[in-house]
């Protein structure tokens, strides 16, 4: 059963009772003293009621009140209702003068007397206070029915578009990873031909990750895990022993589920513009696995000649749109420069 459907059932069952409660109100406090029999008379008067109610549920409000006519609803539910109200004094008045000529003159006096203890109010009064809440209430009940029905189409589109949004960045990760990844094989078969084979085998490992467990929203922690040491120890395999790369998990891997390739963006950032082949240069990857939350940390010296004032490249624009379209305002992400270090600080909840 849709959301949708869950709302309108429930709309029913609510419609139902209020009808229900109005019909037996009146076997609870009737008054038989005088006489007269009420029930049969407040039935029907409720009937009228209920018509107008039908009026207003399956045509006023279809047909004018959603359709922006708000004047037009207004003006006509008003003028039904001072003619229900209307024929119902009318009706009344009748009723009135036909049991005034059948009771003697001491009879009419102790019923005028029984009435007037019995209504503080006119009931022709408490039938317009009562037509006028259960049309309200109906009008009310409407509006938030279709309210609620809009919120869920909302909501099923922003989903819709956020998942189109994930597979398009996560279409444009694939091809820059790939592209990095057969530079790195290409320049390694001329130096040593096995290391470029053991090479190929860990491409092979990744491509298989990527093309048949990254399609769907969370992968197992430690199968990411395992990912990014087959990257990292690919890329080992390239660099000389001038890059120094740490890749550390602290305390024990949790059994969860994460988005895939959360991660890589900034690993392949700290690789693209942290790593010189005529300096010292070093890569620090560390991960901390807290009851609550994953925190990932990178170092690694900037050897980019981007400006300094806008240093986030499509990589790193790529992992910010993932992390708003997937946790919104709930992770942590912080990006410094600080001297020659860049610095990321990432957490997400668990």
């Amino acid at each position: 059963m849709t959301f949708n459907k869950k709302i309108l059932n429930s709309q029913a069952l609510i419609l139902i009772f209020l009808w229900l409660l109005l019909l037996i109100i009146p076997l609870l406090f009737e008054n038989r003293n005088d006489g007269e029999l009420t029930i049969p008379k407040v039935w029907f008067d409720y009937g009228w009621v209920f018509i107008l109610f039908l009026i207003n549920r399956f045509v006023l409000m279809p047909y004018l009140f959603f359709k922006d006519k708000h004047l037009s609803y207004f003006i006509i539910i008003s003028l039904l209702t001072i003619a229900l109200i209307t024929a119902m004094f009318f009706s009344s008045s009748h009723n009135k003068h036909k049991i005034s000529k059948g009771k003697t003159h001491i009879e009419l006096l102790h019923y005028k007397q029984i009435k007037s203890r019995r209504y503080t109010i006119p009931p022709i009064a408490n039938f317009f206070i009562l037509t006028v809440l259960i049309i309200g209430f109906d009008t009310a009940l409407n509006i938030y029915t279709r309210w609620m029905a809009s919120e869920q189409k909302r909501a099923k589109l922003e989903n819709e578009n956020t998942n189109v949004k994930l597979a398009l960045l996560r279409n444009q990760i694939s091809p820059h990873f790939f592209m990095n990844t057969l530079n790195n094989i290409h320049s390694l078969v001329d130096i040593d031909k096995e290391r470029s084979k053991d090479a190929i085998i860990r491409l092979s490992r990744l491509m298989s990750y990527l093309l048949y467990e990254t399609n769907v929203p969370k992968v197992a922690l430690r199968n990411e895990f395992e990912f990014i040491e087959n990257y990292v120890d690919l890329m080992r395999l390239r660099y000389s022993n001038k890059v120094k790369i740490e890749n550390t998990i602290e305390n024990e891997i949790p059994n969860i589920n994460v988005p895939p390739l959360l991660f890589l963006n900034f690993i392949e950032n700290a690789f693209k513009h942290g790593v010189s082949y005529k300096d010292e240069s070093f890569i620090k990857i560390k991960f901390l696995c807290h009851e609550n939350s994953i925190e990932f940390n990178i170092q690694n010296i900037d050897y980019s000649k981007r400006d300094k004032s806008n240093r986030e490249g499509l990589g790193i624009e790529n992992a910010r749109n993932r992390l708003d379209l997937i946790y919104g305002n709930k992770y942590k992400l912080n990006i410094e420069h600080k001297d020659k270090l860049f610095l990321v600080n990432l957490n997400i909840p668990v």
